[in-house]
């Protein structure tokens, strides 16, 4: 499983055992240029998940853009011309026991904002 999540996340650390949940995410292309949203459940807890990523993508040679820590908390990385948030929170009673977000897309997109009419 981490193989295989390392192939489609490519250089994007992930905590241990943490596993993709296939139904909430949606990967577009694989490796170091996949854009979208992968959905992680997490066995450790919010914080400790929350100081993993913000140790560990500096390591991997992502830039801290920003980082909030509350109730949900939020990390936005870049790197080169990506950027990745991450979006922790707690998880459900009965389901894992941290659910992360991790939204990945190019830093420069073209993003037209509606007309409004």
């Amino acid at each position: 499983v981490q193989e295989i999540q390392a192939q489609l996340l490519g250089d994007m650390p992930f905590p241990a055992a943490s596993k993709i949940i296939g139904a909430d995410s949606l990967i577009i292309g694989r490796g170091d240029n996949w854009v979208g949203r992968a959905v992680l459940s997490g066995v450790q807890s919010p914080t400790d998940i929350y100081a993993f990523f913000q140790a560990e993508y500096p390591k991997a040679g992502w830039t801290t853009v920003s980082a909030i820590k509350s109730k949900t908390g939020i990390l936005v990385f870049t790197k080169g011309d990506r950027t990745s948030t991450i979006e922790i929170n707690d998880g459900s009673l009965g389901g894992p026991k941290t659910l992360i977000t991790i939204t990945a897309s190019p830093k420069n997109a073209n993003v037209v904002a509606p007309s409004k009419k």
